[in-house]
């Protein structure tokens, strides 16, 4: 329905937001640093953060969507993640 699509479209929003996020946090992380070392470092220091996001959409694959609240969470999780890297939190 109506209120459905508009939904969707904002999760889209909100992803693409956060994906641009944690983007330009690695690139920004290091300016001396080349890319690959850019990217490692914020793996290990996002380890924990990235290991639940990695759990939740683990846990979407397995599980039967009927609702927009799943995708929500699943937002949220990622959204915090986007929020450490930008303000360069130890995750």
């Amino acid at each position: 329905n109506h209120w459905q699509a508009l939904a969707r479209e904002t999760y889209r929003d909100d992803l693409d937001w956060q994906q641009r996020t944690l983007t330009v946090s690695i690139i920004n992380s290091s300016p001396d640093a080349d890319m690959d070392s850019r990217l490692h470092a914020w793996l290990e220091n996002s380890e924990l953060m990235i290991s639940r996001w990695r759990k939740t959409v683990d846990e979407l694959k397995e599980g039967e969507i009927n609702d927009f609240a799943v995708f929500a969470v699943a937002l949220r999780e990622l959204l915090d993640l986007a929020q450490a890297s930008r303000v360069g939190a130890k995750c």
